[in-house]
């Protein structure tokens, strides 16, 4: 006897889950004798979110097109419930960053609580339209929701990149990185790396509030440029992405150019590991001390050997240093300059000095 809807026992829903995922029968994104590199990305709006955000990326398994991922943990409070829908993209991860969307499913999380199940993909989150593979449910479990990674205050990162474009007809460029905020600060600049196109970054730590204000989903700019010593550093190509989506394990990011098409190469995050705040924490030296050169110095904007000096000026355009005149050259050395140039007040902050 089928009892009645009163006399059905209630869903038992819990806080979070660690849920298995896997793909079937994927479409082939690398050619058809090729198989995909896939991964997937969960999007959801949390509740107190304006905008969708990405709850989880995955591992990339390499040319399968029947896998199964590594487990992750959901809230379900994060999901907006158990009956609201959330999105799951399925991609083909490349190596120059340029990825490719395999599929997309929308589901909620209710499909989910009756043990393992497929929901196919399709091209659009809209659906229609042939196959694309399927979504597969393995297993999920209840656990308690304490089991979520902490956020620290500081990160040591490791970056790379890997086939970045040609400045021109040059062969290799020559790379460095800027890490800039959405406010457009530059947080964090890289050593140069000279004729190398696939270079490997020295580490930096990065304090999370300097970063995003410890807004995992605000973004920020990564710049990739190639050196000049003229100081006419040319762009090679840029990322914007957020702290959330690094902290779901190594990355590589596409280059892209406002006045190219295509990738121009692809920037790797490949190491965040969580630093100490006696470590992470940066002081503020009583001083600099400077070496300070010039490089195709312009007289009334003609290419000339010139008579050359500087001046670094304070606050109240007082001049603080003034080096030796340089003669006869476009291209300056001067002596290291071994004073304060950035002086702590009394009350803690600092009176930057500008040079001109």
């Amino acid at each position: 006897v089928t009892p009645s809807p009163l006399e059905r026992a209630p869903l038992v829903t819990y806080d979070a889950y660690r849920v298995h995922l896997g793909g079937f029968k994927l479409a082939r994104k690398d050619g058809p004798l090729s198989k995909s590199d896939p991964y997937f990305r969960l999007i959801a709006k949390p509740p107190g979110s304006k905008k969708r955000i990405l709850l989880h990326r995955s591992e990339v398994i390499k040319q399968s097109l029947d896998c199964v991922w590594q487990p992750f943990i959901l809230r379900t409070a994060d999901v907006r419930g158990v009956h609201t829908k959330f999105r799951v993209e399925v991609w083909d991860w490349d190596e120059d960053g340029d990825m490719d969307l395999i599929g997309v499913a929308k589901i909620p999380l209710f499909q989910w609580m009756f043990g393992s199940y497929r929901v196919p993909l399709f091209k659009t989150a809209k659906g229609g339209g042939p196959s694309q593979g399927a979504l597969s449910l393995e297993f999920m479990e209840p656990v308690e929701p304490n089991m979520l990674p902490v956020i620290a205050p500081a990160y040591s990162i490791k970056c790379s990149a890997v086939k970045v474009a040609k400045p021109g007809l040059v062969d290799k460029p020559d790379p460095f990185f800027e890490i800039r905020t959405a406010a457009g600060q530059t947080l964090y600049r890289s050593e140069w790396i000279a004729k190398n196109s696939s270079p490997n970054w020295s580490e930096f730590t990065v304090q999370l509030n300097d970063l995003c204000k410890f807004d995992l989903d605000a973004e920020f700019e990564i710049l990739c440029f190639d050196y000049s010593r003229s100081g006419e550093h040319t762009l090679l190509g840029s990322t914007r992405t957020n702290f959330r989506e690094l902290m779901f394990g190594p990355w590589r990011f596409a280059l892209t150019h406002p006045q190219r098409s295509g990738s121009q190469g692809g920037f790797s995050i490949d190491g965040l590991v969580p630093v100490p705040p006696q470590v992470g924490d940066i002081v503020t030296p009583m001083a600099f001390a400077l070496q300070i050169n010039g490089a195709k110095i312009r007289e009334r904007g003609v290419p000339a050997r010139c008579n050359s000096y500087f001046r670094i000026l304070n606050s109240r355009v007082q001049t603080v240093y003034r080096p030796e005149v340089v003669p006869n050259s476009p291209y300056q050395e001067w002596k290291p300059l071994h004073r304060v140039v950035w002086a702590m007040t009394a009350s803690g902050s600092c009176n930057p000095c500008d040079t001109v």
